[in-house]
């Protein structure tokens, strides 16, 4: 007993001094309800929009807007905006304007590819929208849902999928998007 001490003893005198090596930085603090309505603590909260967090959030309100001449622009700035989007274009049955602001460069060009004009990739979706409300309603904050499980699949594009023991029962387990244009752009629904 006493030889393993004299070996332990000097090992760990000679590893203190790295525990010291580590650099600790606050990036965000904040209790974990402080978020809430009322909420009060000991330190000053700051306002959502002026908390750092890599791109800037466009308000969810924000994400549709309207120019003079009555026409539409449709911006997202995350996976949950996107995917309101999607919905958005279903409901008030617009095509066109699925294609101009959510469809992705990329997949309207695959779409070329197949001799297919991109309006079909509208009306391929338009039949599952409750299928797509499945999903969405799996991930209702997009890449911020706990449990969103979120992959790097090539310059600005993510991949954003659910679980497989959560996506079971459902058609779509997630979604590819792509930064365009200053906005999230619809790749495609990833299906089982």
């Amino acid at each position: 007993m006493t030889d393993s001490r004299n070996v332990i003893v000097p090992l760990i005198l000679l590893l203190m001094p790295l525990a010291g090596c580590i650099e600790e930085r606050v990036i965000r603090r904040e209790g974990m309800l402080m978020g809430l309505p009322g909420a009060k603590g000991a330190q000053e909260i700051l306002p959502e929009d002026a908390r750092p967090r890599g791109l800037p959030q466009l308000k969810d309100e924000n994400t549709v807007t309207e120019a003079a001449d009555g026409t539409k622009t449709l911006r997202s700035t995350n996976g949950r905006q996107l995917m309101k989007n999607v919905f958005y274009c279903i409901d008030n049955d617009d095509p066109k304007l699925f294609v101009k602001d959510v469809l992705s460069q990329a997949s309207r060009n695959a779409m070329f590819q197949q001799g297919m004009p991109p309006v079909e990739a509208y009306n391929m979706l338009r039949p599952y929208r409750n299928e797509l409300q499945a999903l969405y309603d799996q991930m209702p904050q997009g890449e911020f849902t706990p449990g969103c499980i979120v992959q790097t699949i090539g310059k600005g594009a993510l991949r954003l999928r659910i679980d497989d023991l959560l996506a079971q029962p459902l058609r779509y387990k997630g979604l590819d998007m792509i930064w365009e244009r200053g906005s999230y752009r619809l790749m495609w629904f990833l299906q089982k």
